[in-house]
């Protein structure tokens, strides 16, 4: 069995049983999340999944987090480890930005059973990925033009944001 980490606060089975039941019934989400790590030293691949959960614990929305790291395995001079994560969030949408955030393996929802959302939350849903993906797009380019091109990118960018504003203020 892997190393408990997260969970700044103890919860006893009936005290977090009651808060998942609480939080759930007023649109929060209950799921385990999946992460997997591999490099050329087992305890930086342990050690990425630890700094990982800690940081996931910090995001917004979150109300309760919980990883289990297991030990790093070798196979062929390269190390791999797995995280299972339980976390419970405010609503569908931190879900959402954890798994565009953090590119999980996989994302297991537990509670509720049926997810309902309200219009706003699902457009927030969308721009929220939208936005997520822009900034990654921005963080790629950046890193691979150089002079006159990143010069042209980065006035693009503001008149994309001009644009936006434009939009907003006729909506």
């Amino acid at each position: 069995m892997g190393e408990l980490i997260g969970e700044s606060r103890k919860y006893s089975d009936a005290d977090l049983e009651a808060l998942v039941e609480k939080a759930t019934s007023r649109g929060a989400v209950l799921s385990v999340v999946h992460f997997d790590a591999h490099g050329k030293d087992a305890e930086a691949v342990k050690n990425s999944l630890v700094e990982l959960v800690a940081k996931l614990s910090k995001e917004k929305g979150m109300i309760y987090c919980r990883g289990q790291v297991e030990e790093a395995l070798e196979s062929e001079n390269l190390y791999s480890s797995c995280a299972e994560v339980k976390v419970l969030v405010g609503a569908f949408n931190d879900l959402v930005n954890v798994a565009l955030k953090y590119g999980p393996i996989a994302v297991e929802i537990i509670k509720p059973n049926k997810i309902t959302l309200p219009l706003d939350e699902a457009q927030n849903i969308i721009v929220d990925a939208s936005k997520i993906s822009q900034e990654y797009a921005k963080f790629i380019l950046e890193k691979t033009l150089s002079g006159e091109e990143l010069q042209r990118f980065q006035k693009q960018l503001v008149a994309r944001a001009e644009f936006g504003k434009k939009l907003l203020e006729k909506a």
